[in-house]
Order: C-alpha cells, then structure tokens, then sequence
C-alpha cells in the first residue's frame, strides 16, 4: 500500500486539486457576480432597502442565494439561542 502511494503521489495530488478545483466553481461563479459593479451596487442598496424595512442590522443580515431572487437571513442576536429566518425577496 505504502509502495503504491509512494508511486503514484503525484498522480493522487493533482487528483486532489482536481477535486478541490471542481468544489470551488460554484463560489468562484459568486465572486464573478460580485465583481461586476453595476451587480454589487444592486445588490447593496436592495440589503439597505430590507435591513431599513425590517428595522434589521446589516451585521445581522447574510445572502443565502443570489441567482434570481436573494435568499436573505436574518439573525436576531438575543440572550440564549439565536433564532434565524430566512426570506426570499
């Protein structure tokens, strides 16, 4: 076994990029959304937009999705557990 891994290492390694590689795609497509200016400026004024409606903290707000529609969760910071609701808009 040991033989074999010693090898076949390089192989393995780049296998493992690979992997890692095809499980960062999908952020990478975010990152691609956001880097487009027009995008991010929408995208920040409709969170004010909602953050003002609810009364909500912006430090309490986190984007679950934003193909679409933007998936918005809140979460309200009390005393004991942290209840966290989650809203498409």
């Amino acid at each position: 076994m040991i033989a074999f891994l010693l090898r076949h290492q390089w192989a393995l390694f780049y296998a493992v990029c690979v992997l890692v590689f095809i499980s960062l795609v999908p952020r990478l497509w975010i990152v691609s959304i956001l880097l487009n200016p027009d995008e991010r400026t929408l995208i920040e004024k409709e969170v004010r937009k909602v953050s003002q409606e609810n009364g909500w903290l912006l430090s309490s707000i986190s984007l679950r999705n934003i193909d679409g529609k933007i998936m918005y969760c809140h979460r309200e910071y009390r005393r004991g557990p942290d209840t966290v609701s989650c809203t498409p808009r």
